[in-house]
């Protein structure tokens, strides 16, 4: 039987090899005759790999030179297992490279979401610093746009009433009634003034032309009777005074003469009992008081002139003061109210006082 030879490998035929082989030296099997193992040319790869690093051993090789195609060979766990060229510690190389190449996958995908993250965030930001300057800039030119100098309101001067020289108060006499007038009144009445003297008003229509006192009076309420009247003549002043810093109104009317300042005298007199009542629209600064109708007028004197009073609430806060005096009526609301437009008519004397012509009429 055949003779079998130990080697250190187990023999293996290469069938490349013998396809390889010059044909000459090809036993064909096929042929019945007697075939010795010893004529078969049998290649292993025991000399391969105790030369595979003496390069001159291939040159020499009669195998034939040809490149071997580069290929990519995918090992499965399956196959390294029943592999006899791969042994359990190129297992544990396999595994652990395949465990790498996935954490390193993983490593890599999770690296990209982190850098994808960071590059939204700073997107936003440089949008949202770009939306707040924009924002910023346009809200700035509105403000500019929208601010503009207004010129500057310069309030309408309040005139000054002198108490030097006479006022002018207007009316539209023809058209307003008695409340109107006193509104007007009363919107005079309020400035201040300038001094503690009472300041003196020429009552005028719309064009600056002085009103009768006839007419006047009828339009706001006096209600004098036609004797009074008739002995007094167009020209008057209004005159409104601070009292302690009360205001309170007066009045000046002339007299026609001498004769009439007589006539007048002793029909005030007689007219005492509703003389309060008469002048009751020179009462409009006073809110609250009652007339009484037993009181009596007195007598007083002052600067010359004779005076007749009657309190309505106390000399300070209401009465009915009149005199007659330099060729006027004086009428005043409170004892220091009639005593300050006697000093201011003495102060400005127009004509002879109609006292003066009766002190003379009498001498």
């Amino acid at each position: 039987m055949f003779e079998e030879k130990q080697n250190d490998s187990t023999p293996s035929i290469d069938i490349n090899s013998l396809g390889n082989m010059d044909k000459n030296n090809q036993i064909n099997l096929s042929e019945n005759k007697d075939v010795k193992v010893s004529d078969i040319s049998v290649h292993t790869m025991k000399k391969d790999l105790e030369n595979i690093n003496n390069p001159e051993y291939f040159v020499d090789s009669p195998l034939p030179k040809k490149e071997a195609p580069v290929a990519t060979i995918q090992i499965s766990s399956e196959k390294q297992g029943t592999s006899p060229f791969l042994s359990q510690e190129s297992k544990k190389i396999a595994e652990n490279k395949e465990v790498t190449v996935k954490k390193k996958s993983a490593d890599h995908h999770g690296l990209n979401w982190g850098k994808i993250s960071m590059i939204a965030v700073s997107i936003f930001i440089i949008f949202m610093a770009a939306g707040g300057g924009y924002y910023y800039w346009l809200t700035r030119q509105n403000s500019k746009t929208e601010i503009v100098e207004a010129p500057p309101v310069i309030p309408e001067p309040t005139p000054e009433i002198s108490t030097k020289n006479p006022n002018y108060l207007n009316i539209d006499i023809d058209t307003w009634d008695s409340a109107r007038i006193k509104e007007e009144i009363k919107i005079y009445a309020n400035k201040p003034l300038t001094s503690d003297s009472p300041a003196e008003f020429v009552v005028a229509d719309l064009q600056n032309n002085p009103i009768a006192f006839e007419k006047f009076a009828q339009k706001i309420g006096f209600n004098f009777s036609p004797q009074i009247f008739s002995s007094l003549a167009e020209k008057f002043s209004l005159f409104v005074y601070s009292d302690n810093g009360k205001t309170r109104l007066g009045i000046s009317i002339n007299i026609k003469d001498a004769e009439n300042a007589i006539t007048l005298k002793d029909n005030l007199t007689k007219e005492e009992t509703t003389l309060d009542a008469e002048l009751e629209p020179l009462f409009i600064t006073t809110s609250q008081y009652q007339i009484d109708k037993v009181k009596t007028f007195s007598d007083s004197q002052y600067g010359g002139a004779d005076i007749r009073y009657k309190n309505i609430i106390s000399p300070e806060e209401l009465s009915v003061d009149y005199a007659i005096f330099q060729n006027k009526l004086v009428i005043g609301t409170t004892k220091m109210t009639e005593r300050a437009i006697i000093d201011y008519v003495s102060s400005h004397p127009d004509v002879q006082g109609a006292e003066d012509i009766l002190e003379d009429i009498q001498n």
